[in-house]
């Protein structure tokens, strides 16, 4: 059978690094190009000889013509703006595209320049991409030619709260989503919070009230419900490299936990990636390298809230993971390939 031919843009920072090294896994697709602004004319080997099956390639700028040619498929692992510039320029060639980024995930262009404070280039492309929370949106994404893949942060939010606010469950007022990320999160720079002595042994919260993910997710969950939800987020910077432990607090006057529990393993039946625990408290090693969503419930009777805790690694499920997962449906793939 003849491989896909994809390409990875921004292929030099952690999410490009991970989508290789799943690429590298996968049975039908080739990598034919690989581009990095930062290190055009540079050899893999030469830049990071950690990624040994890549070592021979040659990153090329986003302005060599021939990425533009005979693939089938681009991921774009670019900040925002320029995946925006970007992703036209596939699409136009025939090429589906994957969005690492947060271009095209918020419907609302006023909203979008506020919170990104640019102007999107490609504003008229938004309402023809599908969100790629995959479990959510499948049907949808079989029929895409452009994926805005969610951010890490919202995915480990959305997918135990969407089923609840769809059946009614729970309620959509004062949800408080408390989220953890590992280092990885903030991206590959050099600058003084990166050093690991500034890092290690720490923990601290950023972008209260105001983090650019908060949007993505009250604007899905307010899709799910079918009504407005805005929902607290605070994340927060763990000293491990990757990983996303979110809890997630929901005020109710009964103990609902079995219910949810069991919405969840109805409404996830047959998934490939989510687990459900019901007795144990999962942990984030657990979920570390794997493309798995672990999800648990419980609830406290003094407080009379429900408690849920939700945990995916945010290189893989939360970004090159979960884009595979998109390609693997939009091209009719088994949806586990190179994600085992």
């Amino acid at each position: 059978m003849k491989k896909m031919r994809v390409g990875v843009c921004g292929a030099s920072g952690y999410a490009g690094m991970e989508l290789l090294k799943i690429l590298k896994r996968h049975s039908q697709t080739e990598v034919v190009f690989l581009t990095s602004e930062s290190h055009k004319n540079v050899k893999v080997g030469d830049f990071d000889p950690s990624l040994v099956d890549y070592q021979d390639f040659t990153y090329v700028s986003m302005e060599e013509e021939s990425i533009y040619q005979n693939v089938d498929a681009v991921f774009l692992a670019l900040p925002h703006e320029a995946s925006a510039l970007a992703a036209p320029k596939f699409l136009n060639k025939g090429i589906k595209v994957i969005d690492l980024s947060a271009a095209f995930r918020l419907r609302s262009i006023p909203l979008f320049e506020k919170v990104y404070k640019f102007k999107h280039h490609s504003a008229e492309l938004v309402s023809k991409a599908v969100y790629g929370l995959t479990e959510i949106y499948r049907e949808e994404i079989k029929k895409a030619n452009l994926i805005a893949n969610p951010g890490c942060y919202p995915t480990s939010a959305l997918l135990p709260l969407i089923p609840l606010l769809k059946s009614k469950i729970i309620a959509p007022d004062h949800i408080i989503i408390d989220a953890k990320s590992g280092f990885s999160g903030r991206g590959r720079k050099a600058d003084i919070p990166g050093l690991f002595i500034e890092m290690n042994e720490n923990f601290y919260a950023y972008g209260i009230a105001g983090h650019r993910h908060k949007p993505e997710i009250n604007q899905e969950l307010s899709s799910a419900f079918e009504g407005k939800v805005t929902a607290a987020f605070t994340p927060h910077v763990l000293p491990v490299d990757r990983g996303i432990f979110s809890t997630i607090y929901i005020p109710s006057k009964e103990n609902i936990a079995g219910q949810v529990l069991d919405e969840w393993e109805q409404f996830y039946q047959g998934e490939p990636f989510i687990r459900i625990y019901r007795k144990d408290l999962p942990q984030l090693k657990w979920v570390a390298h794997t493309n798995n969503v672990f999800m648990s419930a419980v609830y406290d009777e003094e407080t009379q809230n429900l408690i849920v805790v939700s945990l995916i690694d945010n290189l893989v499920k939360g970004a090159a993971g979960q884009a595979v997962q998109n390609m693997n449906v939009m091209f009719g793939i088994e949806e586990t390939e190179g994600l085992r």
